[in-house]
C-alpha cells in the first residue's frame, strides 16, 4: 500500500502536515523524536524519543519559523521506500518496493544517514543525502576551487547559527550533472565528515530539478529529471506509480506542472518562468528578458498596484527557496510605474530583511546601490547595513557595503576595520577597497607575497625554535615535556587527539566548557609552523584547565606516527 502525505518546502525542509501535527522529514538525522511518546508515519505508530542529544521539536521550531511537532529520521524512513514529488508537492511512502525509472545511485550508510557518490571534475566523492539541509555543503579544499557567490546563514542544531561563503559547482551524480549552491561547514562538523569518509552534504535543492526515488533497503536512490516545459495537454511529470487521477489534481497548474502552494502573484509567475525556460536575468542583452517583463505587466496593470502588493506580501523564505529569485526581484522592482511605489516596498521589506542576512545583502547591492545619497530608503539601509556587518562580520555584506558607499564608507570606522581585516586574507577585499575607496596596496605581503612569507616564518621558526620554547613559563614547560619533546611542534596523530577530546566533552554534558582549539591540519590551514606550535600549546592549556590531561596523555600514548618537527 502507497500512502500519500503532502508536504511543503519551509526554509529549505521537507515539511509534512499530518494527523500529529507538522513532520520535519530529515534523511540526515539518525533518531526520530517528537512531543509524544509515538509518532504516526505511513500508517504505522513508531516509538520516539523526546530529543535528540539536546535537539527538541522546540528548538526546531525556534529555528524554522513554525511549529514542528516530530522530526521523522533515519531509524524510521530507512524502513520504507520513498519517492519525493517536487511538482505535486508530495511523498509516496510504502513498505513494498517502489520503481521509479531514472538514473539508479548505489547508497552506503553511516549511523543510518545515506552516502552516494557524486563527481566535480575528475575526483570521486562520498557524499550524504540529507532532507533535513537547506544547503549542500562540500568540503573547502574542493568548494573554494569554484566561483564564489557569496555568504549564507545557515543553521546547525548543535552550533546554533553560523555564516559560510558560498559557491557555484556542478556536481556529476551518476549520468545526471546539477549546478548546485554550496557552503562550507564549520571546522567542528567538517570533524563529522572526515570520521565517516565523506566530503560533503547533498542538501533539498537537488528537488529543484529531480523528482527522488529512496529505496534505502535496496541500497538505491534514483533521480528522475523533472520536466521544466510543457506543451499545451500534457501533464506535468510525476511519479506514474502513486495513486492519483488521470488527470492533473487542481492544485496543479496544467502549463507549468507546478502546485499553487502560494496564493502570492509574483510567486506564481517566478514558477511559471522557470518551467517556460523564460529568461529573468535584468542585464540580458539578447532577449531583454521580455518574457519576463510582459508577464509582469499583465500582473501590474497601468497602475501598478497589484504587483505591488504582491511584493509586499512575498514570504522572503518562500521566495529565496527559488532558482534564479535575485533577477526576477530586481526586474519586478524596477518595473513599477509609480516612484512611490518602489519607495514604499523598499521601507516595509527593512525589519524582515534584518532577519535575513542573505535578502538584505542582495537588495542592498541590487537595489538600493542604485538609488541617490540623500533618499530616505537609502540612508535607513545603510545605516541597518552597517551595524548588521559589525555584528555578523559577513563577508559579503560588507563588500555590499563599501562598494555603495564608495568613499563615503571612510566615515565608517568599524566598518572599514572590518574590511581592512579581510583584505589582509583576500585579494577581492583589496580590489573592492582600492577602487571604491582608494585605499593603496598596503596589503600586498598578505596576498601576492603570502606564500613566500609563510616560507620566511617557517625557516625563523626553525632557526629560533629555542627561542620560543625558552619564553614558555617552567612550569609550563614540564608539563609540555610530558605529552612531547622540547623541539618537536605538534604530535602527527593531532586529528586523532582532536577527535578523542571532543568525544569526552560531549560524554561529560557539560555545557560550560569550550570546545577544545581546533588544529591546524583540521582547519585546512596553511599557517606558519610558530602558529602551529602556539596552538598544540594551547591544546595543552585546555586540557589542564578543564581536567582532560589524562586524556591527552592516553592519545599521546597512542601515537604511532611520530611528531611533526617543521618545515625541511
Amino acid at each position: 500500500m502507497i500512502h500519500t502525505l503532502s508536504y511543503e518546502i519551509v526554509d529549505g525542509h521537507i515539511i509534512v502536515i499530518s494527523s500529529n501535527g507538522n513532520l520535519l522529514i530529515d534523511t540526515g538525522a539518525p533518531s526520530s523524536f517528537g512531543n509524544d511518546n509515538t509518532v504516526s508515519f505511513a500508517g504505522r505508530n513508531h516509538s520516539v524519543k523526546k530529543d535528540f542529544m539536546g535537539v527538541s521539536p522546540k528548538s526546531l521550531s525556534d529555528h524554522i519559523g513554525i511549529n514542528i511537532n516530530a522530526l521523522i529520521g533515519a531509524d524510521i524512513l530507512n524502513q520504507y521506500d520513498i519517492v519525493i514529488s517536487p511538482y505535486q508537492r508530495q511523498l509516496f511512502v510504502s513498505e513494498e518496493e517502489q520503481h521509479v525509472d531514472g538514473e539508479e545511485l548505489e547508497l552506503d550508510e553511516f549511523m543510518g544517514i545515506p552516502i552516494l557518490k557524486a563527481s566535480m571534475d575528475k575526483d570521486t566523492i562520498r557524499m550524504f543525502f540529507d532532507t533535513g539541509a537547506r544547503l549542500s555543503y562540500l568540503h573547502p579544499n574542493i568548494a573554494k576551487t569554484y566561483p564564489r557567490i557569496g555568504t549564507e546563514l545557515d543553521f546547525h542544531p548543535g552550533i546554533g547559527r553560523f555564516n559560510t561563503e558560498t559557491y557555484r559547482v556542478p556536481i556529476t551524480l551518476g549520468g545526471e550533472t546539477v549546478e548546485l549552491v554550496v557552503g562550507i561547514l564549520p571546522q567542528l562538523l567538517q570533524m563529522t565528515l572526515m570520521m565517516s569518509n565523506t566530503s560533503g552534504i547533498l542538501g533539498t535543492a537537488i528537488l529543484s530539478d529531480y523528482l527522488v526515488g529512496f529505496a534505502p533497503r535496496r541500497k538505491k536512490l534514483i533521480l528522475q529529471r523533472l520536466k521544466k516545459e510543457l506543451p499545451n495537454g500534457v501533464e506535468a511529470k510525476h511519479y506514474l506509480g502513486a495513486p492519483q487521477p488521470t488527470r492533473l489534481p487542481e492544485n496543479i497548474h496544467t502549463e507549468t506542472g507546478m502546485t499553487n502552494a502560494s496564493s502570492n502573484p509574483f510567486i506564481d509567475l517566478i514558477r511559471k518562468a522557470l518551467s517556460l525556460n523564460w529568461c529573468m536575468d535584468p542585464c540580458c542583452t539578447t532577449c531583454g528578458a521580455m518574457d519576463f517583463r510582459s508577464a509582469l505587466q499583465e500582473v501590474s496593470g497601468k497602475l501598478g498596484g497589484p504587483l505591488a502588493n504582491a511584493l509586499y506580501d512575498v514570504s522572503l523564505d518562500e521566495l529565496m527557496s527559488w532558482p534564479e529569485w535575485e533577477g526576477a526581484l530586481v526586474i519586478a522592482v524596477r518595473e513599477l510605474p509609480l516612484p512611490g511605489q518602489a519607495t514604499s516596498l523598499l521601507e516595509s521589506w527593512l525589519e524582515q530583511a534584518c532577519q535575513n542576512l542573505r535578502f538584505f545583502d542582495v537588495v542592498l547591492y541590487r537595489l538600493i546601490r542604485y538609488l541617490p545619497e540623500d533618499h530616505s530608503a537609502r540612508v535607513e539601509w545603510i545605516k541597518r547595513g552597517v551595524s548588521l556587518a559589525i555584528q555578523t562580520c559577513d563577508f559579503s555584506l560588507v563588500e555590499s557595503l563599501i562598494l555603495t558607499l564608495r568613499k563615503n564608507a571612510l566615515q565608517y570606522d568599524q566598518l572599514m576595520a572590518l574590511a581592512k581585516r579581510f583584505a589582509k586574507e583576500s585579494r577581492q577585499m583589496q580590489r573592492v577597497l582600492r577602487s571604491a575607496c582608494k585605499i593603496p596596496h598596503e596589503f600586498r605581503d598578505y596576498s601576492r607575497c603570502y606564500e613566500r612569507r609563510l616560507t620566511y616564518l617557517n625557516q625563523e621558526f626553525k632557526k629560533n625554535i629555542q627561542l620560543y620554547f625558552d619564553k614558555l613559563p617552567d612550569d609550563f614547560k614540564i608539563l609540555r615535556r610530558r605529552f612531547i619533546p622540547d623541539n618537536a611542534i605538534y604530535p602527527n596523530n593531532w586529528d586523532e587527539i582532536f577527535s578523542y577530546l571532543v568525544m569526552c566533552l560531549d560524554n561529560k554534558g557539560d555545557k560550560n566548557i569550550p570546545e577544545p582549539p581546533v588544529p591546524f591540519i583540521l582547519a585546512g590551514s596553511c599557517a606558519p609552523d610558530v602558529n602551529k606550535f602556539k596552538r598544540f600549546n594551547e591544546i595543552i592549556m585546555w586540557s589542564q584547565q578543564y581536567n582532560f590531561l589524562d586524556e591527552l596523555e592516553y592519545m599521546i600514548s597512542q601515537n604511532k606516527r611520530g611528531y611533526y618537527y617543521g618545515e625541511t
